[in-house]
């Protein structure tokens, strides 16, 4: 949906935020709601997440650029489409999954962040996204990920996607499962 709307989250009280976009996942077992431009929060119903006949009880990180926090002359939509169709694949391919998305615009504390979000929970699995691994200047960034990820997350497996799309693809590669 691309209308704004107002929703009260009544399992964590009554936070109320503007929402850019929702999804409803198949089954009714998640929806998740993209926040622009900084929050991505997900709602898990009761219902376990089920993909044909596979239940999963994995979780997922995705780790990030928040593409409209990067600066420069560019058009942030389509990444943030893309970031879209990778988190919902991997509802769909039966993972529980969130994003970290950070910022290179300054507006973040990046070690904080992620940090904060790899010990929210046990992690099976960290994806770190291509705009952080591939351009040169961002080489001392990926290092303090992956440190993060060691010292924070160690048993965690590492993937990373070749595009947004693939999420649920590097996932299911390093987990060695089928979903």
């Amino acid at each position: 949906m691309k209308d704004e709307m107002k929703v009260k989250l009544a399992a964590t009280g009554s936070l109320t935020s503007k929402i850019s976009s929702a999804c409803l996942l198949p089954n009714s077992a998640v929806a998740y709601l993209l926040v622009r431009p900084k929050v991505t929060l997900y709602m898990k119903s009761p219902l376990p997440l089920i993909s044909g006949n596979t239940l999963s009880n994995l979780h997922v990180l995705v780790i990030g650029l928040d593409p409209y926090r990067v600066p420069g002359p560019w058009n942030p939509k389509p990444v943030a489409d893309a970031i879209e169709i990778g988190m919902t694949a991997l509802a769909n391919r039966g993972f529980h999954a969130e994003a970290c998305l950070v910022g290179l615009d300054g507006s973040d504390d990046v070690e904080a962040r992620v940090t904060a979000a790899l010990q929210a929970r046990s992690w099976n699995c960290v994806v770190v996204g291509g705009g952080i691994r591939h351009p040169e200047e961002q080489l001392e960034l990926f290092e303090s990920i992956i440190n993060l990820i060691r010292g924070h997350a160690p048993q965690a497996v590492i993937a990373f996607n070749h595009t947004p799309h693939d999420l649920a693809d590097a996932a299911v590669r390093v987990l060695g499962c089928k979903v």
